[in-house]
């Protein structure tokens, strides 16, 4: 199992474990990131959501797979087939323009 946190303006938001294909995002913090909440019938936000795919908001922070450079940038770090987690891994996910950071507990992209 792999596992990062998710801060939002250097706050702590949660946490997503990956499991083979499935990625479980817990809610440990008290920042709210909207890619991550969820809210159930009642309207309260859920603790815990798990899905056999990466959330959206991961996907949207790492190259789309169809850019004729993501190849390329794969190559130089040894990423042998797309995998959103693996390239996350490689900005923590940070965009300009918002504070969300994705920090993982093994990363071998950074010293």
């Amino acid at each position: 199992m792999e596992k990062c946190i998710i801060k939002n303006n250097n706050n702590l938001v949660g946490e997503i474990t990956r499991e083979g294909e499935k990625y479980t995002f817990k809610r440990t913090g008290t920042e709210y990131c909207d890619g991550f909440m969820w809210k159930d019938e009642d309207g309260n936000y859920l603790e815990e959501a798990t899905i056999d795919h990466p959330f959206a908001i991961m996907q949207s922070r790492v190259p789309d797979r169809t850019n004729p450079r993501t190849a390329e940038w794969m190559k130089k770090y040894g990423i042998e087939k797309y995998d959103v987690w693996e390239l996350l891994k490689l900005s923590n996910g940070k965009m300009l323009g918002d504070k969300i950071e994705f920090i993982f507990e093994e990363n071998k992209y950074r010293t």
